[in-house]
C-alpha cells in the first residue's frame, strides 16, 4: 500500500483506488527524485570520487526510501536518514565483505 502511495506522486492512481488505498492525506508531497532508485553497489564502487560514493550511499533519493523503508507520504524521514538506512548500508556492506572473502577461502 505505501509503494501504491508513493507511485501515486509520479503517476496517478484512479479514484477507485485512491478511495481505497490512500487514506493519507499526502497534500503537496513531492520528494526529491521521483523514480529514480538506489545505485548498485558495484557501480557506487567504481565511482572516482570518495564525496560521490558517499553520496551515492548514504543520500539516495527521498522517494526511494519512502518506498524502500515503507515509510508514508507526508511522514518524516528523520529517523531514517539517521539510524535505519546508514544501518541497512553498513549490513549491506558487511555481506559483500563476508561473501568475497569466503569465495577467496575455497
Amino acid at each position: 500500500v505505501n509503494a501504491l502511495r508513493c507511485i501515486h506522486a509520479m503517476i496517478p492512481l484512479p479514484a477507485a483506488l485512491r478511495e481505497k488505498l490512500i487514506k493519507v492525506d499526502t497534500g503537496q508531497w513531492n520528494p526529491s527524485q521521483i523514480g529514480k532508485g538506489f545505485m548498485p553497489l558495484s557501480k557506487i564502487a567504481r565511482l572516482e570520487s570518495r564525496r560521490d560514493k558517499f553520496n551515492a550511499l548514504f543520500a539516495p533519493s527521498h522517494w526511494w526510501k519512502h518506498i524502500f523503508y515503507a515509510v508514508p507520504p507526508g511522514k518524516s524521514l528523520f529517523f531514517t536518514h539517521l539510524v535505519r538506512h546508514p544501518v541497512t548500508i553498513a549490513k549491506w556492506i558487511f555481506r559483500r565483505y563476508r561473501a568475497a572473502d569466503k569465495s577467496k577461502a575455497i
